[in-house]
Order: structure tokens, then sequence, then C-alpha cells
């Protein structure tokens, strides 16, 4: 009989094992306790790393598809959403597989995903193929990708197109890029691509003087806007492009601005401005080395 009774228990202790690894719990007993009775026998749970995932669980990376489909790796996708390809994507780039970050990339740009779509344009433009980089970066652009927008912008006018230049860079600033923002202000400044609105102008660099960007808060100060503000309010720019710069590290422009400042004009041309660029970061430098 007692051997019975010690096949059963240990019978018993193995199904027990087998709930715990189901349950993501470890088999622990409590043998402390007055006569070492039934209480004193019972289960605490006991904190253990997750077990491994089963294929047809849902991702703990949290895609909504099938660990065997995302962060597992052993199917493709089938009938998912943008979304999910896209997740699937960025889980793929995690785990080191560029073979299925590249194909599931491509999955989620072609099922409709702007950032997928721009990530193609760019992976093209990494292996040279210029006809294929400019496709997947006109249809970010058409889809909403800020990225895309941007980069179109700036083909076009290289291409001669200023107005559609100007019209993506336009879509791109509104929807908070900053480098946008900044070149739509330009073509408002100088009416490039569109009408010169001086107004619009400041709006747009101030917008992108918002998000740290220097040279907007320079060019708020320069001659074309003293007939639109204040010359106080633009030595306040001019100041605050000084400052942002040099906190930003980029001592050649805090050293050119603050030259420019006590000059009090702006530059004519680019070569005017590389030599006095060039002369106050020598002096900058000189008189402080570090």
């Amino acid at each position: 009989m007692g051997g019975s009774r010690r096949k059963h228990a240990a019978k018993a202790t193995g199904k027990g094992k087998e709930r715990a690894a189901r349950s993501g719990q470890s088999e622990e007993w409590n043998t402390e306790g007055a006569g070492g009775g039934r209480a004193a026998n019972r289960r605490e749970a006991v904190h253990t790393p997750p077990r491994k995932q089963r294929p047809n669980e849902p991702c703990r990376c949290g895609s909504g598809v099938k660990f065997k489909s995302c962060c597992g790796g052993t199917e493709r996708l089938e009938g998912a959403t943008a979304q999910e390809w896209y997740n699937a994507s960025a889980a793929a780039y995690i785990r080191g597989d560029m073979e299925g970050y590249r194909a599931c990339t491509r999955a989620a740009a072609v099922a409709g995903d702007p950032t997928a779509m721009w990530n193609l344009a760019v992976m093209a433009h990494e292996r040279g193929d210029v006809a294929e980089r400019n496709e997947w970066c006109r249809r970010s652009a058409e889809a909403g990708s800020t990225e895309g927008q941007y980069n179109l912008a700036t083909e076009m006018e290289e291409q001669g197109d200023l107005s559609g230049a100007a019209g993506y860079y336009r879509r791109a600033a509104e929807a908070g890029h900053v480098k946008a923002q900044f070149e739509f202000a330009q073509c408002l400044r100088d009416g490039v691509g569109i009408d010169q609105d001086l107004e619009r102008a400041i709006y747009w660099y101030k917008a992108a003087a918002a998000q740290g960007c220097y040279h907007a808060s320079f060019n708020i100060s320069c001659s074309e806007f003293h007939d639109v503000l204040e010359i106080d309010e633009q030595i306040e720019w001019r100041e605050g492009a000084i400052r942002d710069a040099y906190r930003a590290g980029d001592r050649a422009m805090g050293a050119f601005f603050e030259a420019q400042l006590a000059r009090g004009l702006a530059l004519p041309n680019e070569a005017d401005f590389v030599a006095t660029a060039s002369k106050a970061l020598k002096a900058a430098i000189k008189e402080n080395p570090e």
C-alpha cells in the first residue's frame, strides 16, 4: 500500500508541474507550519520569467497578430492590415531579421502605410535605384508621409517645378515638419513657386523657430522684414538665434549671427556669407579655444 500511495503522489506532483508550466508559475510547496498538515502544504504562486510563446497566440509585441506570423517569424502574414504589416516589419528589424524587415515593409507599403512607403524609398536610395526611390517617395508623399513630402519638394525644386515644390513644402509644413516649415517660409519670402507674402513667411519662420530652427530665427531678423517688424523685435529674434545656435553646439553659426548682429545687416550673397562666417568662427575659437 505504501508503495502505491507513493506512486500516486508522484503522478499528482507531475500533473501539478504541468499545470504550473501552463499557467507560468513554478511548483513551490510551503513546508512550514504546525504539524505539516494540509494547510502547511498549500501551494504559493512564485513569479518566474514568461514562458515561451506558442505559435498561434497573440504576439506579445502588441502587433495584434499571431506570434508565428510576427516576432516568431515562422510564417508570413496573410490578409493582414497595413498597420499589422508595419508592426511585423518593426519586430523583424528589432530581432535582426533584415530579409523579413524588407519583405514586411514592402507588404505594409503595398497595403497603404505611408511610413513604410518612405522606408522603401530610403532602401532604394541606399542601393542606388533612383527610379524606385522616386516612385516610392512620390507615393509616400501622396499618402501623407511628411518625410516623403519634404524630399519630393526638394526634388521638384531641383528639377525646376517650383510651384509643385511649394505645394509639397506647404503640406509637410502644415503637418509639423520643421525643415518644410523653414523652406515654405523661404518660398513665401522670395515669391518662389507661390505669391510673395511676408507676413505668412514670418508665421512659418516662427513655427520653425519654435521647434529649434535657429536659422529661421535669424531670417526673421533680416532686412526683408524691416517694413513688417519693429527693429527691437528683430534684434530679439537675432539674439535668440545666437543663443540657440551655441546651445546646439553650432559655434560657426553662432559666431556668424553675432557678427551680423554687430554689423546690423544681412549679407547679399553666399560667398560673403561663407567668408564672414569663417572669420567669425576663427575669432570665436581664438577667444575661447575650448
